[in-house]
């Protein structure tokens, strides 16, 4: 097993036809690197298929609670800064992708995102709770669990979105 950074793939150039991504793009801190890294391990007709969430309505159209949310939400999952769908498409074909298949799954995930906040409303239905779960769990639990009460109401309103993203090395 190979442990690496995205930014800094240590394969030599054209050395796979197809790389599979679930969640970890957004955690990165240049996603223009990332993909051109992705588009260099890759042979010619190769793909790059990702899972993964974005930011859907820019922060202007969003009042101070939404924002805080998403912002709530980004730094509680550990990543550095959201990155638009749309940016994240142009990016994709600046560095020599063809966009082929762009699936907007938020509906999708919304069930289980829905479940998770009424597991997380059952358990900590208070502040009170909420500050003995912080002394007991790890912090990357209560992180989720901020994330996870957040989550469905920014996806509910068009504001964060997750996504299915087929894109080939052109």
């Amino acid at each position: 097993m190979i442990r690496a950074d995205f930014h800094h793939l240590p394969y030599p150039e054209n050395s796979f036809d197809y790389i599979f991504e679930f969640e970890s793009v957004c955690h990165a801190i240049n996603i223009r690197q990332v993909l051109q890294n992705v588009h260099k391990v890759l042979r010619e007709g190769g793909q790059f298929t990702l899972f993964d969430g974005f930011r859907v309505l820019p922060m202007d159209q969003l009042d101070n609670n939404q924002k805080t949310a998403r912002f709530l939400i980004e730094k509680t999952l550990g990543i550095n800064e959201g990155i638009y769908i749309e940016d994240f498409r142009q990016i994709s074909t600046e560095v020599g992708f063809k966009v082929l298949e762009c699936e907007d799954l938020s509906t999708n995930i919304l069930p289980n995102l829905k479940r998770f906040e009424s597991i997380l409303n059952f358990f900590l239905p208070t502040a009170i709770q909420l500050r003995i779960v912080q002394k007991i769990f790890p912090r990357y639990f209560v992180h989720n669990a901020i994330a996870g009460l957040l989550m469905p109401i920014l996806v509910e309103a068009g504001i964060q979105g997750y996504y299915r993203l087929k894109l080939e090395r052109a």
